[in-house]
């Protein structure tokens, strides 16, 4: 499926295909996709807004690995622009320019992991990304408050207490967006599992009043929300529900808004599809 909103959105860059490649083992790049979740919706908190209903139904049936295929085409040699890249806390930010030249990638978006706050390095996050961007302004672009604001939701959410700190993250994201090297917000951990046996769990209902908050900021100034959301935990168990509730609830309430979705792999093509289909703001 086609998207509907071309780069040239993410502030004038240059129209050109969106794909990734790798650049080094401190520079990392990885794939532009579609997050789709499933399961039956726990209850939602009061939020004031009655949540409309998906537009679409998505199906828990995953492709086959062994299904067949088709030959590869040629293999692209054009310019790549990279729409979600990461880079390790010890990044060296004077190397970027030249490593993004040297792999002919002319522009790329950077942003913090959903879990990067829980890090107490001071390069992390946010503010080592604004940096990098301050250092390659025609190639770089950020996603902003990742880091600060995936963890605070989540916590906010499951110890009641959505008013602690409030004020000053959004002080700081309304500064963030407001510095004109922000595109908006991400990874934003909606819903993030422990893969590995080390990760931190994230788990947000959609409609938590400080998360519409986040949304509302960024929809008004017309801006991304890279989104972070995995569709089945490592047992199996799937979270379509809470995505098709975002999708349906976020785009209502903020027309302006822009999404993108991670990650294609961990579900199907037709349901990738289906949410291009139905919500022209993906």
């Amino acid at each position: 499926a086609r998207p509907r909103h071309t780069i040239r959105q993410l502030e004038q860059l240059p129209r050109l295909p969106m794909t990734t490649m790798p650049l080094t083992a401190s520079l990392r790049i990885t794939a532009l996709g579609l997050a789709l979740a499933c399961c039956v919706a726990p209850a939602l908190h009061a939020a004031g807004t009655e949540s409309p209903s998906p537009r679409v139904a998505l199906s828990e049936t995953l492709s086959d690995p062994a299904r067949a295929t088709r030959s590869r085409g040629d293999k692209y040699k054009g310019q790549i622009i990279d729409a979600l890249t990461h880079t390790d806390p010890d990044f060296e930010a004077a190397r970027l320019p030249e490593l993004l030249t040297e792999s002919n990638v002319v522009a790329a978006v950077v942003m913090p992991v959903p879990n990067e706050g829980l890090s107490n390095r001071a390069n992390d996050g946010t503010a080592q990304k604004i940096r990098l961007a301050q250092d390659a302004r025609d190639q770089v672009k950020v996603f902003c408050g990742g880091d600060y604001l995936s963890n605070w939701l989540a916590d906010a959410q499951r110890f009641g207490n959505p008013d602690a700190g409030r004020l000053a993250k959004m002080e700081r994201l309304r500064s963030d967006l407001d510095s004109g090297l922000c595109l908006g917000v991400g990874e934003l951990g909606l819903l993030h599992f422990n893969k590995t046996g080390q990760q931190n769990i994230i788990q947000i209902q959609p409609d938590f009043a400080p998360l519409l908050q986040v949304v509302d900021m960024v929809g008004q100034r017309g801006g991304w929300i890279q989104l972070h959301v995995e569709p089945r935990e490592p047992n199996g168990h799937t979270h379509y529900a809470e995505l098709l509730t975002a999708l349906a609830l976020w785009t209502q309430r903020q027309p302006r808004l822009k999404i993108m979705l991670s990650h294609t792999g961990m579900t199907s093509a037709a349901n990738a599809r289906a949410i291009l289909e139905a919500y022209p703001q993906v």
